[in-house]
């Protein structure tokens, strides 16, 4: 033994272990770069994966970079993925600084939060055009208007559209306007003298149509108001009637048109998406009653689904008046009663679609201070209450109204959120 201490075998000599080592290393390396997995199980795996992950894989190579981009890989993806995963969108008041946020997880890890800017906006167009009126958007920055299947459509009051993969990040302005959309409207070039802007009252929803795969551009104009305008330019706006259009992204030009006999009148003009049909909470004219009137995208057929008598009562209720907010909770379509002064919120849900009898009120309790008054935006899978305060700041509240946790964003306080959107995450490519 003392002879091999002595006189080590020179084999065994430090030097010589380094060049085994790198010897070994070599061999490794050779046998790594003949050894590939089946393009066939690749995509198998690649088929399971997060789309965040995905969207960072492009950078590896080529071949991933060309397969990730593929938009059959991006189809094959939506309907396979293992555990789709949901984030929140949260908009501000400037309509360019947004949010995603994986709700799922903690309020407070900021790894969780990214960072967003909408596509720019599109050149302004001749102002003389026609105005779509919908109240809550900027005259110049594009803002959330509808949502399925992980594509956005995002408008301004100037009637730009524009469509958002906020996943990837991938937009494309739709051309036109609604002058476009509808010949029957008059154009602003004819009349050069009027001093006004002609405004439309239009309820417009952006959903999926499966039958045809492609997306819907839907605008029903339900009224019209004037002001400052020409009495020529009047004249033409009183032969105006209620009329539905849709609009295909698949060609690019309107594929149905259909004028109505509108019997209702609208508080928000946005659509909510829902087994294939856009929804609005909107009040009969005969009536004066509250409902909900659905279209269905494939039969492009509009129907009434009606609210029970509790939900009725309480949107006619002093205490509840014009303070009733159509949304979808947990996949059905809910009510959120905003209550004037110290009385409390509600939360009405409709567990059975289309099933007037099956509206449930919420066991969720709401806070009563108007302090502390909460927006509600989606639940958790364990069951929590994800909801915007007054001052923006997001909060996770259990079944007794208590906060879990929340999120406040820290910006300037001319920043406050305005609105909240839920989307999947997908690859999908734009229509």
């Amino acid at each position: 033994m003392r002879d091999y201490i002595l006189n080590p075998n020179p084999y065994f000599s430090s030097c010589n272990l380094t060049a085994l080592t790198s010897r070994e290393k070599e061999r490794r390396k050779k046998r790594m770069e003949n050894f590939t997995l089946p393009q066939e199980l690749v995509l198998e795996i690649m088929l399971r994966l997060p789309v965040r992950s995905l969207v960072r894989f492009k950078c590896v190579c080529k071949s991933w970079l060309s397969l990730i981009s593929d938009p059959e890989f991006g189809k094959s993806h939506f309907d396979l993925a293992a555990a789709p995963t949901h984030r929140l969108l949260q908009t501000y008041s400037t309509g360019s600084q947004i949010i995603s946020l994986a709700f799922e997880e903690s309020l407070t890890d900021n790894s969780a939060i990214v960072h967003l800017e909408f596509p720019p906006t599109p050149p302004q167009r001749d102002p003389r055009y026609t105005i779509i009126h919908v109240p809550h958007l900027s005259k110049h920055g594009l803002q959330p208007v509808g949502y399925c299947r992980g594509i956005m459509l995002l408008a301004n009051r100037h009637s730009d559209f524009v469509i958002w993969n906020p996943s990837t990040g991938i937009h494309r302005q739709i051309s036109l306007s609604y002058n476009e959309l509808d010949p029957s409207l008059p154009n602003y070039t004819k009349y050069s003298n009027s001093e006004g802007v002609f405004v439309l009252n239009i309820l417009h929803g952006f959903g999926y149509d499966e039958s045809t795969d492609d997306y819907l551009l839907v605008l029903i104009r339900q009224s019209y108001s004037c002001k400052y305008i020409a009495k020529m330019f009047s004249a033409v706006v009183k032969n105006l009637h209620p009329r539905i259009q849709v609009f295909s992204l698949k060609t690019n030009a309107p594929s149905f048109i259909y004028d109505l006999d509108f019997k209702y009148e609208a508080a928000f003009n946005t659509g909510l998406f829902l087994n294939q049909s856009l929804h609005w909470l909107v009040e009969s004219k005969a009536s004066g009653l509250p409902l909900v009137i659905a279209f269905d995208l494939i039969d492009r057929s509009l129907s009434e689904i009606p609210l029970s008598l509790d939900c009725a009562v309480l949107y006619l209720s002093e205490a509840y008046r014009d303070r009733c907010h159509l949304m979808v909770l947990g996949g059905c379509l809910s009510l959120h009663y905003y209550g004037r002064r110290d009385v409390a919120d509600e939360i009405w849900v409709m567990k059975e679609y289309k099933v007037s009898s099956s509206w449930m009120k919420s066991s969720f309790v709401l806070p009563r201070n108007i302090k502390n008054r909460v927006s509600p935006i989606c639940f958790t899978k364990d069951g929590a209450l994800v909801a915007s305060s007054v001052d923006g700041t997001l909060v996770k509240l259990n079944e007794k109204g208590e906060v879990l946790e929340q999120h406040r964003d820290g910006l300037n306080n001319n920043y406050f959120p305005k609105y909240h959107y839920i989307y999947r995450e997908s690859l999908l490519p734009l229509p």
